[in-house]
């Protein structure tokens, strides 16, 4: 019986049905979670949404001060050789020759000489790089978010990121190529703190992702100074949100203050010892007239209230908002006490709430930290209120609003669910809806100069810079313009803003000039000369204005007023080659030959393509019956005049 039972089993055992093998018609499918799903379509999403409000900037020109960064900064222009000069001087130094304080932001000028030397000044080039930083802001922005909120469902992440990115507050940064320091900070800046999150989550690979976040903050702050205030944020995200002691979190911080640390050093090291030959004014920041501490708090206040009226309302928008549609005000005001209580309400409302809504409050003190270096707080800056501030700093006031929502209306984070769902939906989906039509709108303002000049003086009536800007730009035009008809019609438009900027503000240097130049012009001279000496009142060493009435002196052939301004000209700034040119005329004009040719041949030695002096010395060597030089300085006229219009051409 054994063996018979023991062949039974073996038998049993040798026919035992074979298991299949999968095929690959019956392998189980892999499960993608609704999770990945949902993250896959909110970056689509948010690629879509970017292009749609900002695509039709690659369109656009060159506006405002693209000029500064760009296109008539002398390192930039020389393409990557230009690259170490933007490191070894102040940012400003080699586009004016601003000395002493100023900014120094040598990564956005490299970036810029990089796009130089690939692009060629190409405007919609230049606005392509924006547009592609801006999208790169907005992915990175989505997964940090995801890193930082785990238990929060990627849909609020994915609103919190689409409101941002809608924001209409935000168009100035895109639509001006000048702000791509802006961008980098940003996008540096988020990167630094994405992979701090990193460090803090993951045991492999930890000294890779400390050093990618230091190297990441460190670009921030070479691309704009702001940045220096995220030394702040870092122990702040790392005890409040990633739940570290707070003795680990400082220590942790400690190689973003060694960051912070170089770049000052470096900052000092290019700037430290240079003599500032340049003031801000109250025509750039209202602050720079105000007078008293009552005054000055008062104002600082009011100035505070502005970002948060255009956070919540950010209509109408406009390019500048200094002297004086942000006026001086006191403590009778009720704006500055209003923005008092909404700035203590925040940081108290954080503070009291930082242990039970630590998300929420994280998002308040984000925004007051971020905000608070450019506001004029603690130090006064060039600007009295400036849209792109308020870029990083809005950040934080989302992340609190929305998920402070999903508390009102009583929703689950983590699952995205209750009964305020439909409600949430419809407030964020509306909110979104309209932002994202209003920085459409306000994007077509920055097509060129002109329209957002315009758009300046409809939105910021009072600021006498609007108007001064927008005059200025139709002198430009005038001056451009063939046609008669269309160069009259220019010149009335230009001094119709230039007289609006001076009524705002009747010290107003170039409003007061360009006042002058309009009704010149327009051919009234005696206009022209009174706007020239009120110029003169309030600037006595106004070049322009002084030139321009000894021009027309000369023209009324009363030689000798205009031999009086024309020196006082020359004396003020003998460098000035148009003072040197003027007095060579006018000493051809009596008779003094020999004095024309020095004056001549030393406005040739600053400016070689003064052609006008080319001519006077070839007609004073002619009278002074030297015929060799005479035909040597004719024959320079015809050289220099051919090359001076080749480079036109060009």
């Amino acid at each position: 019986m054994g063996k018979k039972h023991k062949r039974e089993i073996a038998t049993i055992t040798s026919h035992r049905p074979a298991v299949p093998q999968p095929t690959k018609s019956n392998q189980p499918k892999k499960i993608i979670p609704s999770s990945s799903i949902s993250k896959t379509w909110i970056r689509i999403i948010l690629v879509v949404l970017v292009l749609v409000m900002y695509g039709n900037t690659v369109n656009y020109e060159f506006t405002i001060d693209d000029n500064i960064f760009y296109l008539k900064h002398s390192s930039v222009q020389k393409g990557v050789s230009g690259i170490p000069e933007t490191f070894a001087y102040g940012s400003l130094e080699k586009y004016n020759g601003m000395t002493g304080i100023q900014p120094y932001r040598p990564i956005t000028l490299s970036a810029f000489a990089i796009q130089k030397q690939a692009f060629n000044n190409d405007a919609a080039k230049a606005h392509l790089v924006n547009l592609f930083l801006y999208t790169m802001i907005v992915l990175v922005l989505f997964n940090l978010l995801l890193k930082l909120f785990p238990k929060i469902h990627p849909v609020i992440c994915g609103i919190m990121t689409l409101l941002f990115a809608a924001h209409p507050v935000h168009t100035e940064v895109v639509a001006s190529v000048k702000s791509q320091d802006e961008l980098l900070a940003a996008l540096f800046s988020l990167l630094a703190l994405s992979y701090a999150v990193t460090f803090i989550k993951t045991e492999k690979y930890r000294t890779k992702y400390v050093a990618l976040s230091i190297a990441f903050y460190c670009l921030a702050l070479f691309s704009k100074e702001g940045a220096f205030a995220m030394i702040v944020i870092f122990p702040l995200l790392f005890w409040l949100l990633l739940s570290q002691p707070i003795k680990k979190s400082l220590l942790y911080s400690l190689p973003y203050l060694g960051a912070a640390l170089l770049f000052l050093f470096c900052r000092y090291l290019v700037l430290n010892g240079q003599v500032q030959n340049y003031q801000n004014t109250i025509l750039e920041n209202i602050l720079f007239g105000a007078k008293g501490f009552a005054e000055i708090t008062a104002t600082k206040m009011e100035i505070l209230f502005y970002y948060i009226r255009l956070f919540f309302v950010p209509y109408p928008l406009s390019w500048d908002y200094s002297y004086n549609q942000v006026p001086l005000t006191d403590w009778s005001s009720i704006t500055p006490w209003f923005s008092l209580v909404c700035y203590a309400g925040l940081l108290v409302f954080a503070l009291l709430k930082i242990k039970k809504l630590p998300i929420i409050s994280f998002g308040i003190l984000f925004f007051l930290i971020m905000l608070a270096p450019t506001t004029n707080l603690f130090f006064l800056g060039g600007s009295t209120v400036s849209e792109r501030f308020l870029f990083l700093p809005s950040l934080g006031l989302i992340i609190g609003l929305v998920y402070g929502l999903t508390i009102l209306l009583k929703l689950n984070p983590t699952s995205f669910t209750g009964e305020g769902k439909n409600t949430f939906n419809f407030i964020m989906g509306a909110i979104i809806l309209i932002f994202s039509v209003l920085t459409m709108s306000r994007s077509s303002d920055w097509k060129s100069n002109l329209s957002i000049y315009s758009s300046g003086v409809d939105n910021a009536p009072k600021s006498s810079r609007t108007h001064l800007a927008l005059g200025n730009e139709y002198l430009k035009l005038a001056n451009a313009e063939t046609n008669r008809q269309l160069k009259s019609r220019y010149f009335a438009d230009a001094l119709k803003y230039s007289k609006a900027s001076v009524e705002i503000l009747p010290s107003n240097r170039d409003a007061l000039f360009n006042t002058g130049l309009a009704y010149a012009g327009m051919g009234d001279r005696a206009n022209a000369k009174v706007s020239y000496w009120n110029t003169i009142k309030y600037y006595p060493d106004h070049r322009g204005a002084l030139n321009n009435l000894g021009t027309d002196y000369f023209e009324e052939k009363k030689y000798d007023s205009a031999y009086f301004y024309f020196k006082r000209c020359y004396d003020i700034d003998s460098s000035y080659a148009k003072s040197s040119q003027n007095l060579a005329i006018y000493y051809f004009t009596i008779g003094n030959y020999g004095q024309a040719i020095q004056f001549a041949a030393n406005a040739i030695k600053m400016y070689r393509y003064q052609l006008v002096c080319y001519d006077v010395i070839s007609k004073a060597y002619r009278a002074l019956r030297n015929e060799a030089e005479a035909i040597r300085y004719q024959r320079l006229y015809s050289q220099i005049s051919a090359e001076a219009q080749e480079m036109e051409m060009r």
